[in-house]
């Protein structure tokens, strides 16, 4: 997914598909209505946080899951996933 505007003259289009969002140089939503992507840096910075608070949660779900099971290797992905 791509974040942001593409911008020809006073015309703004989501960078992600293409839609036009606007036709007088003016971010007048932070998402696209289309697609959905983040369109403003406001909208793009709170998508980046929600994203990081997802990969959070789904690591502390894994990391439960693995240390009710007990498996070395399901721990071992855990921590090659944390690295990325």
């Amino acid at each position: 997914m791509k974040y942001g505007t593409n911008q020809e003259n006073l015309t703004l289009k989501c960078a992600n598909c293409g839609k036009v969002v606007s036709k007088n140089g003016a971010i007048e939503q932070n998402y696209c209505s289309n697609c959905g992507a983040p369109l403003s840096i406001m909208a793009i910075a709170e998508y980046a946080e929600n994203v990081k608070d997802s990969n959070r949660e789904m690591l502390a779900a894994l990391a439960g899951i693995a240390k009710k099971n007990n498996t070395d290797s399901f721990t071992k992905i855990l921590e090659i996933y944390d690295r990325m």
